[in-house]
């Protein structure tokens, strides 16, 4: 019998698995329904991802992308075209006016451009274009954002505009209105086209001279168009001059230009954490398979005791029981893509139309999401179970014949203290049951973590409002595009550069006054002795200790630096180095009086807007983080839903085992004269007690779990932001936990009341 070959078709194994899925259909269909849905929003996230990956890189050459664009004083004379087309590039006029405008009392900003048709097209998401005067079709994600439908009439510069379609222009997928910017504002910013004899009829004020460039060879490497990029400037710059006057405004290259390649720089950054998301539910569920195959080995342990003397080999048996999970995963896996393709991933990317401007998508084939989301979910379920029904099945048939299960026999049950009847009964209860309670602990845990990572996102978003309204500098920080005096009484200079560490993340370097009166007096006074103060949150990322060596480079050149952290400055808006303006002066090598901008707590109203580069105000600040909420809040709160669902799966999966090992000892209690009621909370409680420790548990390690898991995440974000653990989190973790259990003990009383009184006289001789 043992070396009998055992075929598909012949093996009786096979014949079981039918009847153990009808056995615990009910379980098997909630594990299915759970993975699927899982694997599905993955599966959903990971092909919207790689599909808006795809586009974003076809719209450069689909909808016909600048390779950069430049911002002249003055309209160019069509011999300096000629003159600077002359380095192989194209130029294109991109002429557009801002204008003020107003919807529902609230005053926004419009960039308005006439309709495009030979560069940086539009894509229309909605509606049509503009045909005539007296219309204009808008940005989709500041019409949704401010809830502007097609038709409505939007007042431009006086006027009410008729809103004729929603649009996404390439060359804004990020709503950027300066490149100085700190970050994008889509609610009061948008960009719009109208037709050429509406935009005449505006005025000129706000109007730019905009020219975008298009390089006669597109086959150009980045290295190359950066380097063309540079030698182009010179060209333009001799070019644009008024007289003896500077004429160049703005010169933008693409790999610059924060309005194209934001958006793209971010995707795929979040896929990393829905993956390891999908793996930790994963392994929880794979848990669950695996303690419902052990519950089948336990009741079937004859059964198996007669397999083994029969001649069926250990492995042979551990396939079998591993048959069943990894089916139901794989086709749960497959419901879950069907899922993922169809409706989810429209779910999934309104993550980043909810963020970004970007052109309508086309779902392309992702085998990454094939592989992430049904082998390797099948593999882990497979290891798992294997890991856990291992030790059952390396025991000899004799013991699963006699229903003995233990590895090792007891000479004596452990002794316990002298406690009143229901504690010791409570204790041994919990010794019988330890390992069901450890994987009770282990997926515990697992939901705790999610549960926590949902709930503390907007804590620690409002946590880092508060520090940035708490360590500001002033109301308004100027960037200057040339130097230029001010009359305005408090208004302080100071000089910054942007430089970039060895990450290529942007490092914003600041030249303080000796005599600063907006930034923290004490430091200052350790800047005035030649000292480099880093930002707190540089300190963070990056681990930095105190007399630690920072070595920042140009971004675009091959100029390095080094800087010795002498010490933190509370400032966690920003990555940022404070110095003494005199040091930065000598350290960058510029004028004894240079200087980049501006600290105020009032508008400095006497600079020309031509000469300023950006305003940087407590709203700017806070974009960042309302940004951040308006796009994944939503993944947040499913985390939440997700992690709650997935307690009570665990619990009830673990707590039912719990009842059915002790069915005799429960149909014993019953026969002594306990109720059903008695009967039941006496082994509910005791799985009350284990859940209690385990959230206690949960709460205190899984704090410190999510932030490791936070920081290295965010080691793969631009920027930085404190961790922040509400005090409230492990409270309400607990709470959610025991009123889930509660509902769990409701449904496990059903099943202990159905414990006939019979089973304390079958298999006697087995206890």
């Amino acid at each position: 019998m043992k070396d009998m070959k055992r075929t598909g078709r012949k093996n009786p194994l096979l014949k079981r698995v039918p009847r153990e899925l009808r056995r615990d259909l009910g379980k098997y269909i909630a594990l299915f329904l759970f993975m699927a849905m899982m694997i599905g929003m993955v599966s959903g996230f990971i092909i919207a991802d790689s599909s808006m990956v795809h586009t974003y890189n076809e719209s450069f050459t689909k909808y016909r992308i600048e390779n950069g664009h430049f911002i002249c004083s003055r309209k160019l004379t069509e011999s300096e075209v000629k003159n600077i087309e002359k380095e192989d590039v194209k130029l294109y006029r991109q002429f557009y006016k801002d204008k003020p405008a107003r919807w529902k009392k609230e005053q926004k900003t419009i960039r308005v451009y006439p309709v495009k048709t030979k560069v940086n097209l539009a894509d229309v998401m909605k509606g049509r274009l503009p045909e005539r005067k007296g219309e204009i079709a808008i940005d989709r994600l500041f019409a949704k954002n401010n809830g502007i439908e097609t038709g409505d009439r939007l007042r431009v510069e006086g006027r009410d505009l008729e809103v004729t379609g929603f649009v996404a222009l390439v060359e804004y997928s990020a709503l950027f209105k300066n490149n100085y910017d700190m970050m994008f504002n889509a609610t009061a910013f948008s960009v719009a086209v109208v037709n050429r004899s509406q935009f005449r009829e505006f005025d000129d004020s706000g109007l730019s001279y905009c020219y975008a460039w298009r390089y006669d060879d597109q086959d150009l490497t980045d290295d190359e168009q950066q380097d063309r990029a540079e030698d182009l400037k010179e060209t333009v710059f001799k070019n644009s001059m008024q007289g003896f006057r500077p004429g160049l405004k703005d010169y933008v290259p693409r790999h610059e230009n924060q309005a194209i390649r934001f958006a793209g720089d971010d995707m795929g950054r979040d896929k990393v954490m829905f993956v390891w998301f999908l793996y930790i539910v994963t392994i929880v569920l794979a848990f669950a398979f695996a303690i419902t195959v052990r519950s089948t080995i336990e009741q079937e342990a004859k059964v198996i005791g007669t397999l083994r003397a029969s001649g069926y080999t250990r492995r042979e048996l551990l396939a079998h029981y591993v048959t069943l999970p990894v089916a139901v995963t794989l086709v749960s896996a497959l419901a879950g893509n069907i899922l993922g393709y169809t409706g989810l991933k429209y779910a999934m990317a309104d993550m980043y139309y909810n963020s970004y401007s970007l052109p309508t998508y086309e779902t392309v084939w992702s085998t990454e999401a094939f592989v992430k989301t049904t082998v390797i979910p099948c593999l882990i379920v497979a290891a798992v179970v294997l890991i856990v029904i291992s030790r059952s099945l390396s025991l000899p048939p004799l013991q699963f014949l006699r229903r003995d299960l233990k590895r090792r026999k007891q000479s004596r049950p452990v002794k316990l203290p002298g406690f009143r009847f229901k504690t010791r009964f409570y204790l041994r209860v919990m010794l019988q049951n330890k390992s069901t309670y450890v994987l009770l602990f282990i997926g515990i845990f697992l939901a705790s973590v999610i549960f926590l990572f949902g709930s503390l996102f907007m804590p620690l978003l409002d946590n880092f409002r508060t520090q940035i309204q708490d360590s500001e500098f002033c109301n308004y920080q100027y960037v200057l595009k040339a130097q230029t005096e001010t009359d305005t009484r408090g208004a302080e200079k100071y000089a910054v550069k942007t430089l970039e560490n060895d990450n290529g993340e942007k490092i914003t370097v600041y030249g303080i006054q000796k005599d600063s009166r907006y930034l923290d007096a004490d430091k200052v006074k350790e800047m005035n002795t030649g000292k480099v103060l880093f930002s707190n949150g540089y300190y963070e990322k990056y681990d930095t200790e105190k007399g630690e060596t920072i070595r920042l480079k140009e971004e675009f050149a091959s100029d390095r630096y080094s800087f010795k952290a002498d010490g933190e400055y509370e400032y966690p808006a920003s990555l940022a180095v404070f110095m003494n303006i005199d040091k930065f002066r000598d350290t960058f090598e510029t004028d004894d009086d240079y200087y980049s901008g501006y600290f105020s707590d009032s508008r400095l109203k006497d600079i020309p807007e031509s000469d300023i580069a950006s305003v940087i105000t407590e709203e700017d600040l806070l974009t960042t983080s309302n940004q951040l909420e308006d796009s994944m809040g939503g993944a947040f709160t499913l985390f939440l839903i997700i992690a709650i669902l997935m307690f009570v799966l665990m619990v009830f999966l673990l707590a039912k085992l719990v009842t059915e090992r002790n069915a005799y000892a429960i149909s014993m209690l019953k026969i002594l004269g306990y109720t059903n009621r008695e009967a039941g909370s006496l082994y509910q409680t005791a799985t009350g007690i284990a859940v209690v420790i385990s959230l206690i548990l949960s709460g205190v390690f899984g704090i410190s779990l999510i932030k490791v898991i936070y920081h290295t995440m965010m080691q793969t974000f631009t920027g930085w932001m404190t961790f922040y653990a509400a005090p409230w989190g492990v409270p309400v973790l607990i709470a959610t936990g025991l009123v889930c259990y509660g509902l769990v003990s409701l449904l496990l009383m059903r099943k202990i009341r159905k414990i006939p009184m019979t089973d304390a006289l079958k298999d006697a001789d087995s206890l």
